[in-house]
C-alpha cells in the first residue's frame, strides 16, 4: 500500500512538472500574442507618423507642378527668342551676301573704268599732239602771209615809181596786201583757238590720266574690302550654325520639360490632385513637340538629323499609354493603370534619348541643321 502511494505521488509529481512546463509555454505564447496585439494596436499610430510626411509631400506636388509649368513657359520663350534671333542673323547674312556681290562687281567695274580712263587720256594726248601740228601749220601760214604782205608792199613801191604805167599794178598790189592782212588776222585767230584747244586738252589729259600707283592701291583696297566681306560672310555662316544649334538645344530642353509636365499631370490624377479626363490631354500631334515635328522647324530644318525619325514611335506611345493609364484609373482598374504608367515611362525615356541625340548632332555639325539658313 505504501509503495502504491509512492507511485501515485511520483505520477502526480511528474504530471505537475508537465503541467508547469505547459504553463510556462503558454505564458510564453501569451507574451508573444500580447506583443503582437500591442504591435497591432500601435501600428496605426506608426503608420500615421509615416504617412503624414508622405501626405504633406503629395500636397506639395501640385505646387511643384505649377513651378515646373513656369519653367516650361520660360524655356519655351527662350526657344522662341533663339529661333527669331536665328532668322534675324540669317537675313543679315543674306544682306551681307548681296553686298559682297555688289562690291565684287564694283571692283571689276572700277578696273574696267580705270582702263577706259587711261585710254581716254591717251586719246586726249594724241589730240594735243594733233593741235600742236595744226599750230605749226598755222605758223607756216602766218609766215607766208608776212612774206606776201612784204611782197605787196614792195609791189606798191615799184608801182609808185612807175607812175602812170604802174597804176593797175598798184591796185593789184593793194588787193594782195589786204588779202595778206586778212590771212594774218585769220591765222592769229586760228592760232589763239589752237592754243586754247591745246590748253584744254592738256587739262583734260591731266584730269583723266590715272596714276598707275593710285590705280594699284585702289584696286588693292577693293580686293581687301572684298576679302574682308567674304571673311565676314564665312564667320556669319558659322555664327548662324552656332545660333541654330543653340536654338535646337533650347527647344530640346523645352520638349523635355513638356514631357515632365505631361507625365506630372498624369500622376496628379493617380495621386488624387487632379480630376482630368483622358479627353483633356493633348494628343501627340497637338502638343508642342508634335507641332514642331510635323509642321514646324523640326520638319523643315532638322529632319536630316540623327534621332529625328526615331522620335515619332515612342512619342506616340507616351501619349497613348498616358491616356490609357488615366482611363484605367477612372474605371477603377488600378493595376492596369500602373502597367500603362510603366509603358509611358519607357516610351518617354526613348523620346528624351532621341532628342538628346538630335541636339548633340546639331552641335557637332551645325551645317546640316537647316539648309535655308546657309543660302546667300
Amino acid at each position: 500500500m505504501f509503495f502504491r502511494s509512492g507511485r501515485k505521488l511520483a505520477e502526480l509529481r511528474e504530471r505537475l512538472q508537465t503541467l508547469q512546463a505547459e504553463n510556462e509555454a503558454l505564458r510564453g505564447e501569451l507574451a508573444v500574442e500580447r506583443a503582437a496585439l500591442d504591435a497591432i494596436h500601435s501600428a496605426p499610430a506608426a503608420m500615421q507618423v509615416q504617412v503624414s510626411p508622405l501626405t504633406g509631400m503629395v500636397s506639395h506636388i501640385g505646387s511643384f507642378s505649377d513651378s515646373l509649368k513656369e519653367s516650361q513657359g520660360s524655356l519655351a520663350t527662350l526657344a522662341q527668342a533663339m529661333r527669331q534671333e536665328t532668322e534675324r542673323v540669317a537675313k543679315a547674312c543674306h544682306t551681307v551676301g548681296d553686298n559682297l556681290g555688289i562690291i565684287e562687281r564694283m571692283a571689276n567695274s572700277l578696273e574696267g573704268f580705270t582702263e577706259r580712263l587711261n585710254s581716254t587720256s591717251g586719246a586726249v594726248g594724241k589730240l594735243h599732239d594733233r593741235t600742236g601740228e595744226i599750230g605749226g601749220i598755222v605758223k607756216l601760214i602766218q609766215g607766208i602771209a608776212e612774206q606776201t604782205n612784204l611782197l605787196a608792199l614792195n609791189a606798191a613801191i615799184e608801182a609808185a615809181r612807175a607812175g602812170e604805167y604802174g597804176r593797175g599794178f598798184a591796185v593789184v598790189a593793194d588787193e594782195v596786201r589786204k588779202l595778206a592782212d586778212r590771212t594774218r588776222s585769220a591765222t592769229n585767230e586760228i592760232s589763239t583757238l589752237v592754243q586754247t584747244v591745246q590748253n584744254e586738252a592738256t587739262q583734260v589729259r591731266d584730269q583723266v590720266q590715272v596714276d598707275p600707283e593710285s590705280t594699284r592701291l585702289f584696286k588693292q583696297d577693293g580686293q581687301q574690302a572684298y576679302l574682308g566681306m567674304k571673311g565676314l560672310m564665312d564667320s556669319s555662316d558659322q555664327m548662324i550654325g552656332t545660333i541654330a544649334a543653340s536654338a535646337l538645344r533650347s527647344f530640346v530642353e523645352t520638349a523635355k520639360v513638356d514631357h515632365l509636365v505631361f507625365k506630372m499631370d498624369i500622376y496628379k490624377v493617380f495621386l488624387g490632385l487632379s480630376n482630368k479626363q483622358e479627353s483633356e490631354f493633348a494628343g501627340h500631334t497637338n502638343c508642342r513637340l508634335g507641332k514642331w515635328y510635323y509642321e514646324g522647324d523640326g520638319k523643315s530644318c532638322f529632319s536630316k538629323l540623327p534621332g529625328y525619325q526615331a522620335i515619332e514611335p515612342p512619342h506616340i506611345g507616351v501619349h497613348r499609354h498616358g491616356v490609357n493609364a488615366v482611363r484605367h484609373f477612372h474605371a477603377g482598374e488600378l493595376n492596369a493603370g500602373l502597367d500603362e504608367l510603366g509603358k509611358m515611362e519607357a516610351a518617354s525615356l526613348q523620346v528624351l534619348r532621341n532628342l538628346e541625340v538630335m541636339a548633340e548632332s546639331g552641335q557637332q555639325d551645325p551645317s546640316i541643321l537647316c539648309a535655308e539658313m546657309h543660302q546667300h
